[in-house]
């Protein structure tokens, strides 16, 4: 319990101490009061109250979208203007898939994650536009589509 104060600090606190996995349970938690409450309500929108009273349409939950992408889609911009970034995806039990992108000055970055049949076994496609350098585990990536498989334990 952090308050709407706090929790927009809650998931980049949770990264910093290592716990990303621990962000991810939290995010997708059942039960009152949890975002999976209100899709299992059928919300399509983040309400004001967790109780799901007054406004339908608020905002002020949604700092986990940003999280959602620098973590589980791994873009993190390293360099004012996306001048540079880095792509490092978390692989999480429980999600067999992602992808997202962002569009930035240089264009767009994006980052494909689906795991195979082997739950193990992860295949990784990233786009990066010219002009902008980026690194995938510390190796500098050119212009284009880049493709890795990886071995994954549960969550990298």
């Amino acid at each position: 319990d952090c308050g709407m104060l706090g929790l927009p600090h809650l998931w980049e606190a949770l990264n910093l101490c290592g716990l990303q996995e621990d962000a991810y349970r939290i995010l997708t938690a059942s039960g009152f009061p949890s975002y999976r409450n209100w899709v299992e309500d059928g919300a399509t929108t983040l309400y004001e109250m967790w109780n799901m009273d007054y406004s339908q349409n608020h905002h002020m939950y949604s700092c986990f979208m940003g999280w959602m992408m620098s973590t589980i889609i791994g873009i993190r911009k390293t360099e004012p203007a996306y001048n540079a970034v880095e792509l490092e995806p978390c692989f999480f039990e429980g999600l067999d898939w992602a992808k997202g992108h962002i569009d930035t000055p240089h264009g767009t970055v994006s980052v494909e994650w689906k795991r195979r049949k082997n739950p193990l076994v992860t295949d990784v496609s990233l786009t990066i536009p010219e002009g902008m350098r980026a690194y995938f585990r510390d190796t500098a990536l050119s212009a284009g589509t880049s493709e890795f498989t990886i071995i994954t334990t549960v969550m990298y």
